[in-house]
């Protein structure tokens, strides 16, 4: 049974209706049309800030002679289009049939279905105690336990948190961090986005053969003077032989990992510099926070209620669609910063294009279908809209399986780190 009560056979039905006129507007030839208009008009924006113009037009509207009052945004915007796009488009590198097949030669298969089988035991004999019919815990099916026993085995078993390289000359071998210390950062990265995506392009097969590393930290051993390079590796199959990193990199290797297994996951990035991931649990009827950093599991109140993190944009990407989850992790309004990086109404169009885009490249009509209900049964959720009887519906998370940690503040990195990104705790 789904935890949330106004998702009963008979409203998911109505939400289906109410969806079914969108969807085959979706495929009238018109609306088609549209979606086109937008791809073309896109690409233009994006050829006009290569040109290093400050201004770009007001995203998708026409750019006709009898349409130039309309208005336009500075460059300063263009970046985070840019990074919506570009995130929109990443995510499809966790599909890639050869990356998943990699997957496969690391995970301990056995581990993991002994410790999901033994935790579907005790779901069931909980199932037959009265008292403890109702406990949402035995909402969860395979899926949820396989995910629960992936995130805890790949915290403790499988990769390594970083904060600084440890020195790799083996008549050193120094592990002492105090010894070791910041130089530089090596980055392909230039002062424009026109120059950083031409020499991505120029440099490409160099770029995919380093792991798509866009930046190096470089740092020196003081006890014997090397040094110590930490590429910032992009490509999660490169991370699942190095299996070190920090939150990037912990995201980006455990994405792939899910998407290997046939789970239906997106990745999660905030513009406070943290990434997380999410799946959609079909027993529960949701997107379900995970955090791999921390082995969390459906903890969206961390970031604001313990570790006193403040946020001001928080974005879900998958292959079906792109979701503003600001309202859903920055649960304390206190920890609210400012929206004023992109104007509210360019932000609601450019996800309206890009989730046009991601719907249209699912080419096919049962999961477009499918994407557009979970977007539905989404929105109401975050926007607090009534469905019916949704005021009797609880907003509170779920319960996670695994025992919350009793530490105030993030669990992952040097207290230094973590101090410094107000991530220590409230």
């Amino acid at each position: 049974m789904p935890s949330d009560p106004s998702l009963t056979k008979k409203n998911i039905h109505m939400i289906s209706q109410r969806i079914n006129q969108d969807y085959k507007e979706y495929l009238n030839s018109k609306v088609k049309q549209t979606y086109d208009d937008f791809f073309s008009q896109f690409n233009c924006y994006v050829q006009t800030s290569y040109t290093n113009q400050n201004y770009m037009r007001y995203p998708f509207q026409s750019t006709n002679e009898s349409n130039k009052d309309l208005p336009v945004f500075k460059e300063s915007q263009i970046s985070f289009i840019h990074n919506l796009s570009f995130l929109s488009k990443m995510v499809y590198k966790y599909d890639s049939p050869l990356a998943q097949e990699k997957v496969f030669e690391v995970i301990d298969f056995d581990k993991i279905y002994d410790k999901v089988y033994k935790r579907i035991q005790q779901q069931n004999s909980k199932r037959k105690s009265k008292e403890n019919f109702q406990n949402e815990f035995l909402n969860y099916d395979y899926e949820d336990f396989l995910v629960m026993e992936l995130l805890s085995w790949f915290k403790n078993d499988f990769f390594a948190w970083v904060n600084i390289p440890h020195c790799e000359n083996n008549e050193c071998l120094n592990d002492d961090e105090s010894k070791i210390v910041f130089v530089k950062n090596d980055s392909i990265q230039e002062p424009n986005h026109c120059s950083l995506f031409k020499n991505l392009l120029f440099n490409f097969k160099k770029f995919a053969q380093d792991g798509e590393a866009i930046k190096t930290e470089v740092y020196k051993c003081t006890n014997c003077s090397s040094i110590i390079k930490f590429p910032r590796y992009n490509d999660p199959v490169k991370l699942l032989q190095t299996r070190r990193g920090r939150c990037g990199e912990w995201a980006n290797c455990f994405m792939l990992i899910l998407r290997s297994m046939n789970i239906n996951a997106r990745y999660i990035w905030n513009q406070e510099d943290h990434v997380w991931t999410e799946y959609y649990s079909n027993s529960l009827k949701d997107w379900i926070h995970l955090d791999p950093c921390e082995n969390s599991y459906n903890q969206p109140d961390l970031y604001s209620k313990n570790w006193g993190k403040k946020m001001s944009y928080v974005f879900g990407i998958s292959n079906e669609n792109v979701r503003d989850l600001s309202s859903k992790y920055i649960v304390d309004r206190s920890k609210q910063l400012p929206r004023d990086l992109i104007d509210e109404e360019i932000l609601k169009n450019t996800i309206v294009f890009l989730n046009a885009v991601l719907k249209k490249r699912l080419n096919d009509k049962n999961k477009t279908y499918q994407a557009c209900i979970r977007d539905n049964i989404e929105f109401y959720r975050l926007t607090r809209k009534k469905l019916i009887n949704f005021d009797e519906y609880n907003t509170q998370s779920e319960p996670s399986s695994e025992p919350k940690s009793n530490q105030a503040g993030r669990i992952s990195g040097s207290s230094a780190w973590k101090k410094e990104r107000g991530e220590g705790g409230v």
